[in-house]
């Protein structure tokens, strides 16, 4: 079921999210504070496709969530029960799926620099360790020493491969802070086969997040055969994760191009006026006070390569496509395949929740102030990322403008869309943010002494809260402490 509009209001399966809002304001528990909703079907459904695909291999496969793209323990726990084990970047991730109970052999810790006390502890506990550098083997060897412990190894090798990501969640090319590069990788081969305590166990190689194209994911896979064929003699390959979900999937029918505000189309306009005569040309006078379908405005830009920036291009391969991709690479059937998706389990399961504050105009530029801001989500301050945004209810004013939607955070970076064709508000109208599960509770923040929001997961006609939002107090108490 997941999010659909019914009679002009936004529901997450059966719910209303509009009475959501009204009952949480009622409750005089919740403030007028942002509050992320979750859909437990999509969950289902998301683990499912994996589970289905990785079913066609003739390998033994591991599904690992990636715990960072979010770290909530009711989510986590609707995870185990469908079979998935975890991977981790961090000492307290791991007590975390400690805590939740996912098996510690099929756990995965990751992290280009890891403390000694999470090394011990992944040693203890017995999962795998991603080993990132040389200097992370030497510290895994010596712990493993020194309590007399068994370290099972995958090797972390950076193969200098683009996937042609935002550079900030680009991580396999050479220059990237993380993994082993690949003409180091027989040295530290070489430092291993003098240690008891160590066994290698596989390779595991991540390119990246948001990746939009599996030309990358092949030529990895490729390279990472070779090293197999090369005689290394190993259990597992870890392809990492980073599959793009469909950011765009919710606007590509809107009818969005008001022509009021034709700002963008001056853009495109001014782009292509170097084209040959028989380019496309934009008349404006022929459009005026009429709306074009975005999915066929995008495919005519596309045409002459000129979409605009703030309307991205966005390509999802399916996560059978990716699985496909695996099997054609032909891996011996006793390899294990491990696949760590985090996004694309999570990433379009919920919405962030808020309301209009108020509209205001500067100079030529629309704003609509809401109650969400970059301290829920961050993503699009960061790098630019683009999530969908829309009213939870009808809006009287039925005329489209050109809005920057932005939040009430003390930093001109903080804006959660900007060039957004939408109804003008009133004040209170419910908004919603779509595809906000992966990388925006987990990264949220007390930015601005705000309190970071609640989360509730609904299942069919029924919701429950899975995080309590912060109050001042939970946010002044860890400055309490008394020596």
């Amino acid at each position: 079921m997941g999010f659909e509009y019914r009679e002009g209001y936004l529901y997450c399966e059966n719910v209303c999210l509009k009475d959501l809002q009204e009952q949480l304001k009622d409750s005089g528990i919740f403030p007028d504070s942002p509050v992320f909703v979750y859909s437990k079907d999509l969950i289902l459904k998301n683990v499912k496709s994996y589970q289905q695909a990785l079913n066609s291999l003739p390998n033994d496969t591991g599904l690992n969530f990636s715990v960072k793209a979010n770290t909530n323990p009711h989510l986590l726990r609707i995870l185990r029960d469908e079979g998935c084990s975890v991977t981790l970047v961090s000492g307290n991730e791991l007590r975390l799926a400690l805590q939740v109970g996912f098996t510690p052999s099929q756990m995965v810790l990751n992290g280009n620099g890891k403390c000694r006390w999470e090394t011990r502890l992944a040693l203890e506990t017995g999962c795998l360790i991603n080993v990132d550098s040389e200097f992370d083997l030497k510290q895994t060897i010596e712990v493993s020493k020194e309590f007399n412990l068994e370290a099972r190894v995958l090797l972390r090798i950076n193969l200098n491969i683009d996937a042609h990501v935002h550079p900030y969640i680009s991580t396999g090319m050479a220059g990237s802070k993380f993994g082993i590069d690949e003409e180091q990788l027989g040295h530290v081969m070489d430092l291993i086969k003098t240690e008891n305590h160590i066994k290698v166990f596989g390779l595991h190689c991540h390119l990246g997040s948001t990746i939009q194209d599996l030309t990358a994911i092949r030529l990895c896979l490729k390279k990472l055969k070779t090293k197999l064929d090369e005689s290394i003699d190993i259990k597992y390959i870890n392809i990492g994760g980073g599959l793009n979900i469909n950011y765009m999937e919710h606007v590509d029918d809107t009818q969005c191009i008001d022509h009021e505000d034709d700002q963008i189309l001056k853009q495109v306009e001014g782009k292509l006026k170097d084209l040959p005569s028989n380019g496309f040309k934009i008349d404006h006078q022929k459009y005026k006070n009429k709306q074009i379908n975005r999915r066929d405005w995008i495919k005519k830009l596309k045409e002459h390569d000129m979409l605009p920036d703030c309307i991205p291009e966005n390509t999802t391969p399916s996560i059978k496509d990716l699985i496909s991709t695996v099997e054609e690479t032909g891996f011996h059937h006793s390899i294990k395949i491990i696949v760590e998706p985090g996004r694309s389990i999570v990433g379009n399961t919920a919405v962030l929740l808020s309301s209009v504050l108020g509209c205001k105009t500067s100079g030529n530029i629309r704003f609509i102030v809401t109650t969400g801001s970059m301290t829920e989500v961050l993503r699009p301050s960061l790098y630019d990322a683009y999530h969908h945004i829309d009213f939870t209810e009808p809006v009287e004013d039925s005329t489209r403008h050109l809005y920057n939607v932005v939040g009430p955070v003390c930093e001109s970076t903080d804006f959660l869309g900007k060039d957004r064709f939408l109804k003008t508000p009133h004040e209170g109208c419910g908004v919603a943010v779509w595809d906000v599960g992966a990388y925006c509770s987990s990264m949220s923040s007390n930015y601005n002494c705000r309190v970071r929001p609640a989360e509730i997961l609904v299942d069919g006609s029924s919701w429950k809260i899975i995080r309590k939002p912060d109050s001042y107090e939970d946010m002044m108490s860890a400055y309490e402490y008394q020596q």
